[in-house]
């Protein structure tokens, strides 16, 4: 006899207790200063440059006697984020001591590590605003360019709606949350990330329990509980028990990798039973088709005894490589050029040729590199084309093609790719297919990190 229970999760309220996974431990953010200076200033008796009074003050900190509170004053700083790069920028050419020079310049370095890989910080005072003019000045924040699936969307006649919003040192996923409301919009799953598409247009992928780590946003979807007895091998019982997330990470991020499945660390039910895993290891394998968003699972144990109704808490991580750099070849007038060589990354690419066939186009393509470098490229090996991928093959008006086939083969340390190219589908009268390719550009990481990304939710049922 087989029972399952595959129950979606609908909670109104969600008791979250969730921690940044890259910009913990910072103090209370004060009010931001603006992020642009009135154009004329009083004149001032002094040479000093005028600072805004929050970052003045904070700035003044750094030359504190107690080292505790140069320490706040820094990391409050940094946690302004690009509000305070101005101010900051202003205050080296004033007269500072060395520590507090020393800790400016610190702030700045880390404001911008945080900008490329770290939560964005967003700071808007916009009234009666269009959709496509709100989100031209959102994209500047980001460090990303957050477009409509539909390229026409604009102007499809139900986004004439104007909103006002007011945002402080929000986070990217406190703004999604008002803008979707107030533009009845929603984020879906695109071919190269995140895009917005009208509101039930798209699977719901963000509904549902949620938390918000960092530039990451977990959302839980699904509880899953199975019981098998085997009755032709003794009538011996297996079960299945675990919860399914979804993963989005802002539009500025690129992930290699993703874990499919968290590190359990404490999971519990209402009467005391632990329902972690007894073995914590994460295994090999990887969410697949990550543009933007990915799946994953949390594999927990169910009690043998007294069982709970409820999760009312589940703490974990789930391991991930972000790309932070990358090299990239371009080939102008790819149908005319032939094996056309670089080495990025490491790793030596050749473009042998682009030909026409009939309706689409063929590309052939060879990467050859070491052992050690299998595990950075491999990916963009195997992704060639894709939607999403870091290969583009566009025409004169940057318009790309979309790969229909591929076929990858290994001989030694050399892959060698074939890949065809067809216009991309017009969903639209006012689209145009592409015209001839007349750019094949490709993307390679260079660099990588490996962070953690912490998820804990409460309250969750059991079916």
């Amino acid at each position: 006899m087989r029972l399952i229970w595959n129950h979606a999760l609908a909670l109104t309220a969600l008791s979250v207790a969730c921690s940044s996974a890259l910009a913990a431990d910072a103090p209370p953010i004060p009010p931001a200063a603006p992020t642009t200076a009135p154009s004329t200033q009083p004149a001032e008796p002094s040479t000093q440059p005028v600072i805004a009074g929050d970052v003045a003050a904070l700035i003044s900190k750094l030359a504190d006697p107690v080292w505790r509170e140069r320490e706040i004053a820094e990391k409050t700083l940094v946690a302004m984020g690009s509000s305070a790069v101005p101010s900051l920028k202003a205050a080296l050419h004033g007269d500072l001591d060395d520590e507090a020079r020393h800790r400016i310049e610190s702030a700045l370095v880390k404001i911008d590590e945080i900008g490329e890989t770290g939560p964005s910080r967003i700071t808007l005072d916009l009234e009666n605003i269009a959709p496509r003019d709100f989100f031209a000045e959102l994209s500047k924040q980001i460090r990303s360019e957050l477009l409509p699936a539909q390229p026409d969307l604009w102007e499809s006649g139900n986004f004439n709606a104007r909103a006002s919003f007011h945002f402080e040192n929000a986070s990217f996923w406190q703004v999604m949350k008002e803008v979707q409301e107030k533009y009845n919009l929603e984020l879906v799953q695109w071919n190269d990330g995140i895009r917005l598409m009208p509101a039930g247009n798209g699977n719901g992928m963000l509904r549902g329990p949620n938390v918000v780590s960092g530039p990451f946003m977990v959302v839980a979807q699904q509880v899953f509980r199975s019981q098998t007895a085997d009755l032709a091998n003794g009538g011996g019982t297996q079960s299945e028990f675990y919860i399914r997330f979804m993963g989005f990470s802002e539009p500025k991020l690129r992930i290699m990798q993703a874990s499919s499945e968290m590190q359990v660390e404490e999971a519990i039910d209402e009467n005391g039973n632990s329902l972690a895993p007894g073995n914590n290891t994460v295994n090999s394998g990887f969410a697949s088709g990550i543009n933007g968003a990915w799946s994953f699972i949390a594999r927990l144990r169910f009690p043998a005894e007294n069982p709970g109704h409820k999760i009312v808490k589940i703490k974990g991580s789930l391991p991930i490589v972000l790309q932070t750099g990358y090299e990239a070849m371009e080939v102008e007038d790819p149908l005319n050029k032939k094996n056309i060589q670089k080495t990025l990354g490491g790793v030596r690419f050749e473009m042998k040729d682009l030909v026409k066939n009939a309706d689409h186009y063929t590309l052939r393509l060879a990467a050859t590199m070491s052992p050690e470098n299998y595990a950075r490229i491999q990916g963009l090996i195997y992704n060639m084309g894709g939607g999403g991928s870091d290969m583009k093959l566009v025409d004169e008006n940057g318009q790309a093609y979309q790969a229909s086939s591929k076929n990858v083969t290994q001989n030694n340390n050399t892959f060698e790719a074939t890949i065809d190219f067809v216009p991309g589908p017009s969903r639209r009268a006012k689209q145009k297919t592409p015209g001839p390719p007349v750019k094949l550009t490709l993307k390679v990481p260079t660099e990588t990190k490996n962070i953690s990304i912490p998820v804990e939710f409460e309250d969750i049922p059991i079916p």
